[in-house]
C-alpha cells in the first residue's frame, strides 16, 4: 500500500469500503430488543432456527416462509413457534423489515482501488477513525466505473523471512539474500520430500504434507503446480494427486480424450497431461475452440471470478467451435468436464509460481538455517498459543533446544543464540516492548547483566516496574539462571517493588540524594541492593 501511495500518488490509491448487512438472527435480536422485550426473547427465537450452513449463514427469514425455498422443511420448529406465539409473530414481522439493511461499514481485507486521476474524482472517500482512507463504493461499482481493483494479501510468512534474516545476521553469519538463492537446492528438494514443511508457506496442512511425500518434487515446477492443484475445482477431480502419481510413474499418462491428445500435447506435457492452469485453459480454448485471445480470456476470467453461471453460458459457443474444428460431441464433452471443476477456484500460473517462491524460500530457510528460521516462526506464532506448542514440538523433532525465557538472555522477540532458540520476554503475558527494552538497555550498559533479583529490581528504571510484569517474568522462570527459588521471589517480589519504587519516587521528588544516603547509612545498607530486598530461604 504504501508503495503504490508513493508510486502513483495518496490521492489516487484508496483501500475499498465494504458494507456489512444485518443478518437473521441480528435482525430478530434487535427487533426484540427495540420492542421492548426481554434478552431471553431474543435467545429463543433464534434458537428456533435451523442450524447455519457452512461458513455460518444463517436461513434467510423470507426462506422460512416460502414453501419453494430449498430449507423450508428445515424451518417447520420456527413456524410452529411463529403460528402460535403472538409475541414471537410480531418481532419476526418486524425483523423481516430490517434483515439485509445496512448495519455498518469496514474495510475489505485486500481489495485496494487505483485510478489515473484523484480517486475523490469518481468515488466519495470516508477516513475512518484509524486514518485508513476508503471508497464508499463497493469495488464491483468501483471498477464499472473506470478504476482499478487489486488485490493486495499481506502474508506474515513475509515477515517469518525477514526475520529469519535479520536473526542468520545476529547469529553471527552472513545474511543472505534470499531472492538469489539458487531454486536447485537438492536439500531442500529433500526436506520437500519427506513433508517436513512445518511452517512452511502453504505447504505446511496435513494434507499438503502427504501429498508432498507422494509427489516427491524436485524442480520448482512441482511446487508451482502443487500449490495450484490443492484447491477445490481441481481436487474435485483428483488432479493433485494424479499429478503426483504420474510424475512418479505410479498412473499412466492418458490424454483427455484421444481426439485432443496430440493437439494438446505442447500445451499439458509440464503438467502430465492435466490442466493445472488457467492459461492453459485459455490455449486449450484456442486450439480445440478457435477461441481468440480476447474470447479465451472471457473464459478465464469467468473461472478467476469464480462464477460458474457465466462459465455456462460459454459451453454452446465452446462446443460449436470444437464442432467446426472437428471434433466430435463426446471429446467436446471430455474437455469440458474438466473445464467446468476449475470454476471452483482456478489459478493462473503467475500466482501460483509467486506463492511457489515464497514457499521454496520458506523451505529453503529451515533446510540450511533451521534455528533462526524456526526463532522466527516461534516469535509470529507468539500470541497464538496453539501454533506456538506446535512450533515449540517441531523445534524439539529437529534436535533444536528451546531456552526458557531469561532477563539476561532474552530481547523482545524469540532469537537465534547459536544452535539454541532463546524464548522471547515479549512471549510472555503482561509484558510489553516498552519494559523489554528498558530491561535490555540497562543490562547492555556499564552495570553490565543482572546480579540477582534485587538488582534486577533496583536498576530497572521505575516506570517499566510494576506487580504485574514482574509477577509474569517470574511464572515463565525469566529469573531462573540469577534466583532459581520462584516461591521465595513470588513471597517478596510486590514489597520489594513497593520500596524502591517508593525511594525512587523520592528521589525523582528531590527529597534526597538517593545512592549517597544510602551509602551512608553503612555497607549493609549499600545502594538498594539485597540490603533493601531479601529473597527469603523458602523451600520451592
Amino acid at each position: 500500500l504504501d508503495y503504490v501511495g508513493d508510486k502513483y500518488g495518496r490521492d489516487k490509491v484508496a483501500q475499498c469500503v465494504i458494507y456489512g448487512t444485518i443478518k437473521t438472527k441480528q435482525a430478530l435480536k434487535d427487533s426484540a430488543r427495540i420492542m421492548g422485550y426481554e434478552f431471553s426473547m431474543g435467545e429463543r427465537i433464534t434458537k428456533a432456527l435451523p442450524p447455519a450452513q457452512t461458513g455460518g449463514k444463517d436461513i434467510p427469514l423470507h426462506d422460512i416462509f416460502e414453501p419453494s425455498s430449498k430449507r423450508y422443511a428445515e424451518a417447520r420448529e420456527f413456524r410452529e413457534l411463529y403460528d402460535s406465539d403472538p409475541d414471537v409473530k410480531r418481532v419476526t414481522d418486524e425483523a423481516m423489515g430490517i434483515e439485509g439493511l445496512i448495519r455498518q461499514t469496514g474495510v475489505h481485507a485486500c481489495a485496494t482501488i487505483m485510478g489515473s486521476e484523484p480517486i475523490s474524482n469518481t468515488s466519495p472517500l470516508l477516513e475512518r477513525t484509524d486514518g485508513t482512507v476508503t471508497t464508499t463504493l463497493e469495488y464491483h461499482t468501483c471498477e464499472t466505473l473506470g478504476l482499478v481493483k487489486m488485490d493486495f494479501l499481506g502474508l506474515s510468512n513475509l515477515t517469518v523471512i525477514r526475520d529469519t534474516l535479520n536473526n542468520i545476521e545476529a547469529n553471527g553469519k552472513t545474511r543472505i539474500d534470499h531472492t538469489k538463492i539458487p531454486l536447485d537446492d537438492r536439500a531442500t528438494y529433500d526436506l520437500l520430500s519427506r513433508g517436513d514443511t512445518l511452517g512452511v508457506f502453504q505447504l505446511d496442512s496435513d494434507g499438503m504434507r502427504s501429498l508432498l511425500k507422494t509427489l516427491k518434487p524436485n524442480n520448482f515446477n512441482d511446487i508451482s503446480a502443487l500449490i495450484a492443484l490443492y484447491r477445490p475445482g481441481p481436487m474435485d477431480m483428483d488432479s493433485h494427486t494424479n499429478y503426483a502419481k504420474r510424475k512418479n510413474g505410479l498412473q499412466k499418462i492418458t490424454p483427455i480424450h484421444p481426439e485432443v491428445a496430440e493437439p494438446l500435447k505442447e500445451v499439458l506435457d509440464e503438467t502430465y497431461g492435466l490442466i493445472v492452469y488457467q492459461e492453459q485453459v485459455q490455449s486449450a480454448a484456442r486450439i480445440l475452440a478457435g477461441y481468440s485471445l480476447g474470447k479465451a480470456d472471457v473464459l478465464r476470467r469467468a473461472m478467476g471470478k469464480k462464477k460458474p453461471e457465466v462459465l455456462a453460458k460459454e459451453k454452446v459457443p465452446f462446443f460449436a467451435g470444437m464442432k467446426e474444428h472437428g471434433y466430435s460431441q463426446e471429446a467436446a464433452q471430455a474437455v469440458w468436464d474438466i473445464l467446468v471443476p476449475f470454476s471452483g477456484y482456478a489459478f493462473n500460473k503467475a500466482h501460483s509460481a509467486a506463492y511457489g517462491l515464497i514457499s521454496y524460500w520458506t523451505a529453503y530457510l529451515k533446510t540450511h538455517y533451521p534455528v533462526e528460521f524456526m526463532a522466527a516462526l516461534l516469535q509470529g506464532a507468539s500470541t497464538n498459543k496453539d501454533k506456538t506448542a506446535l512450533y515449540l514440538g517441531e523445534a524439539r523433532r529437529m534436535g533444536i533446544q528451546v531456552l526458557s525465557p531469561d532477563v539476561n538472555e532474552s530481547v523482545y522477540e524469540y532469537s537465534a543464540v547459536g544452535d539454541v532458540v532463546r524464548f522471547g520476554l515479549g512471549a510472555i503475558r503482561n509484558v510489553g516492548k516498552a519494559a523489554v527494552d528498558a530491561i535490555v538497555k540497562e543490562r547492555e550498559n556499564d552495570h553490565g547483566k543482572y546480579v540477582n533479583f534485587p538488582d534486577f529490581i533496583r536498576r530497572v528504571p521505575m516506570e517499566a516496574l510494576n506487580r504485574r510484569l514482574v509477577e509474569s517474568l517470574i511464572k515463565a522462570g525469566a529469573f531462573d539462571s540469577i534466583d532459581p527459588n520462584r516461591r521465595a521471589l513470588f513471597t517478596i517480589h510486590e514489597a520489594a517493588i513497593n520500596s524502591v519504587v517508593g525511594l525512587k519516587r523520592k528521589q525523582a521528588e528531590g527529597q534526597f540524594d538517593l545512592f549517597s544516603d544510602l551509602e551512608d547509612a553503612g555497607e549493609d545498607d549499600a545502594g538498594m541492593g539485597d540490603a533493601m530486598v531479601n529473597v527469603p530461604d523458602v523451600e520451592e
